[in-house]
C-alpha cells in the first residue's frame, strides 16, 4: 500500500513515560481493539507455533527448554480464553515505537504485517515492554485502558512473556533467513537477529 506523505515522528523512549501519552496510547488502542469485523486471524499463539515450524524447516536449533515454553504458552492461552472478559478484537501485534507516528494530535499506526483479530492484550504488553514501564506505570496503563481487576497486572506480565516468546522466535527465523551481522544498531541488513533472539529467550526465564 502506498500512501501520501504523513507528517509525524517516532517517539523517543522518554515519550512513553509522559502521563498524557499513556492516555493517548490507551485511547488509540481502545479504538483499534473495538473493531470486531476483521476476518483475518491475528493470534500471537498461532504465530509462535508457525515460527517454530519455520525454524525446523530452516534447520535451526531451538532452546532446550522449548517444551516447557510451549506448555506455558498453552496454559496462558487457556487462562485468557477462560477469562469472562476476554473479547478478541483487531490487534496490531507489533506495537513498537517504530510502528506508529505522532503528528502531535493523533497516533498513526503503520506496518500491519502481523495484525488481525486476536488477543488485544498483546498490544498492551508490547507497550509495557517498549516503554520499559515500572509497575506503577503498568497499573496506570491498565487502568487508563479500562482494566481494573487486581489480577490484571499479573495477566499483563504473562502477556509480556508471550510477546517475548514471539520476538525470540521471529528473530531466530530471521537469523535463519538473513543471517546475523555484527552490527546491533538495527540498521541495514547487518542487524544481529541471533543476539536479539538469545536475549529474548533469556527473558523467558525471568519474566
Amino acid at each position: 500500500m502506498v500512501l501520501s506523505f504523513f507528517e509525524g515522528t517516532h517517539w523517543k523512549p522518554e515519550a512513553f513515560h509522559e502521563p498524557a501519552n499513556i492516555v493517548r496510547l490507551c485511547e488509540t488502542l481502545r479504538r483499534l481493539h473495538a473493531i470486531q469485523t476483521v476476518k483475518a486471524q491475528g493470534s500471537e499463539y498461532r504465530r509462535i507455533e508457525r515460527l517454530q515450524e519455520s525454524a525446523a524447516m530452516l534447520g535451526l536449533e531451538l532452546p532446550s527448554r522449548i517444551d516447557q515454553y510451549n506448555a506455558k504458552l498453552a496454559h496462558i492461552e487457556q487462562e485468557r480464553l477462560n477469562d469472562p472478559r476476554y473479547k478478541p478484537g483487531l490487534a496490531h501485534n507489533d506495537f513498537w515505537a517504530n510502528n506508529f507516528l505522532d503528528d502531535g494530535t493523533n497516533l498513526c499506526l503503520v506496518d500491519w504485517e502481523f495484525s488481525g483479530t486476536g488477543d488485544t492484550l498483546t498490544d498492551l504488553a508490547t507497550t509495557a515492554i517498549a516503554g520499559n514501564y515500572s509497575e506503577a506505570e503498568q497499573v496506570a496503563l491498565l487502568t487508563t485502558y479500562g482494566l481494573t481487576e487486581p489480577s490484571d497486572l499479573d495477566t499483563l506480565q504473562k502477556m509480556k512473556w508471550v510477546v517475548a516468546f514471539f520476538e525470540a522466535m521471529w528473530a531466530l527465523v530471521m537469523h535463519g533467513i538473513r543471517g546475523s551481522g555484527a552490527d546491533t544498531s538495527g540498521a541495514g541488513s547487518d542487524y544481529n537477529y541471533w543476539n536479539y533472539a538469545q536475549k529474548m529467550f533469556e527473558r523467558l526465564d525471568v519474566l
